[in-house]
């Protein structure tokens, strides 16, 4: 996530609090198949789910419960407010890629479609 935050600032001015949280629900998802016990346990221990959730389901919730509190936080969800486009996804993607210190800690490696993926979910 810190990863990606990094260029919306650099190259959009985003500010890395506000980059970071319109993110974090897309990159969980993301890294859900590698992390599904944890983000389960999360899930549980907010009481958004139950033991008798299966691991997929309560991790599920927990993702639909970030998207819901970003939401209610007014968290912007659309990078086009701050002048992002389609045709600024590569250069986002590259520019994360090389952000190696951060993107060694994900759970999952992430190949530059997968960052534009993660990206265009927020242009919707």
């Amino acid at each position: 996530m810190h990863a990606l935050a990094y260029p919306l600032g650099g190259m959009f001015n985003i500010t890395h609090g506000v980059a970071n949280s319109m993110l974090l629900p897309h990159v969980i998802a993301f890294n859900m198949d590698a992390i599904v016990g944890r983000l389960a346990n999360v899930a549980r221990v907010l009481e958004l789910a139950t033991r008798a959730d299966s691991d997929e389901s309560a991790a599920q919730k927990l993702v639909d419960q970030l998207v819901a509190w970003t939401a209610a936080l007014e968290i912007p969800q659309d990078l086009r407010q701050f002048g992002v486009s389609e045709d600024h996804l590569d250069a986002l993607a590259v520019a994360a890629s090389k952000v190696k210190r951060l993107l060694g800690n994900n759970p999952k490696t992430l190949s530059l479609d997968d960052i534009k993926s993660i990206y265009a979910r927020l242009l919707p």
